[in-house]
């Protein structure tokens, strides 16, 4: 059996849509094969694909793999101590965005944010339950980012 995997945003998504023509390429192809999607997107963030019987998901960066029925087939969550190391150092200087096994949503530091699938949070306290599998921060400009990029890699090299 064959199994092919498709990019959710710009790929198979556009504008929170997915084209007519392409949904019946995968009805098609999946009478012989396995389809479904792998992306950075998170759990909760698959809205846009609820038209689609999807064979199996590869989210958060492949940190969680789940089958058709979105059953954990297998996933590779971080280490708590090391995501509310990072959590605590970073927080007050850039909006950070956890990607966790929660179904209804995802978490920020950025109160302002539209989307109502983000859950704000002043602390790490408020997520410490959770599984996590990602996490993002978003900092004011580059220099910021790539100084941040080399501590964090330097820091959890071995993680």
């Amino acid at each position: 059996m064959k199994a092919l995997a498709s990019d959710i945003d710009g790929t198979l998504v556009f504008n929170q849509q997915i084209k007519k023509q392409d949904k019946e390429a995968i009805e098609k192809y999946q009478k012989e094969h396995l389809f479904g999607v792998c992306s950075g997107r998170p759990r909760c963030a698959l809205f846009d694909l609820e038209k689609l019987k999807l064979d199996f998901y590869i989210l958060s960066s492949g940190a969680e793999i789940l089958d058709k029925d979105l059953n954990i087939v297998q996933d590779f969550p971080m280490k708590k101590e090391i995501v509310q190391q990072i959590f605590n150092e970073y927080h007050q200087h850039a909006q950070i965005i956890l990607q966790t096994g929660n179904a209804d949503v995802f978490y920020t530091t950025l109160k302002e944010d539209y989307n109502p699938k983000l859950k704000f949070i002043s602390s790490f306290k408020e997520v410490e339950h959770e599984i996590i599998y990602g996490i993002s921060l978003v900092f004011k400009d580059d220099k910021m980012t790539k100084k941040a990029c080399l501590e964090i890699n330097q820091k959890y090299q071995e993680s």
